[in-house]
């Protein structure tokens, strides 16, 4: 149902990318559990923007 697409193809290049850390995971869940990804119109053109979330580093928004 879906395919994969390279980040040349759909400009996306975001990576959450966590470095080990030895937490436990029944301590640390929200660590493990990843960032989140919404969509809005953030810029204010009236397109559809790609917003991520990172647990550890910069938050980045990707417009059209």
């Amino acid at each position: 149902m879906f395919e994969l697409l390279n980040p040349d193809a759909t400009g996306v290049t975001f990576a959450n990318k966590l470095p080990e850390t030895g937490f436990n995971i029944v301590n640390y869940l929200y660590y493990y559990n990843g960032g989140g990804v919404a969509v809005g119109d953030i810029d204010g053109d009236g397109l559809p923007d790609l917003y991520f979330t990172s647990n550890i580093g910069p938050n980045k928004a990707l417009s059209q």
